[in-house]
């Protein structure tokens, strides 16, 4: 995240970092680093990383709430 984007400071980093994990579930806390997608967001951390996040969710939701209904 710091080569893409060497202005990252270190709490942008772990926001990043947290907004882009991959949760399983209804786990609050956890989750696995998706380095994909944290490095993504490094190269644009001027972006609106909370609305991408929420929309991200929104996706995954959905996602699952299909997968259960078949």
């Amino acid at each position: 995240m710091k080569e893409v984007n060497p202005q990252l400071t270190p709490a942008q980093a772990r926001r990043i970092l947290q907004e882009t994990r991959t949760i399983d579930g209804n786990l609050k806390v956890g989750g696995l680093v998706n380095t994909h997608r944290a490095v993504a967001a490094a190269m644009d951390a001027s972006r609106d990383l909370q609305s991408w996040s929420e929309q991200w969710l929104f996706r995954q939701r959905l996602a699952a709430i299909l997968a259960n209904r078949y």
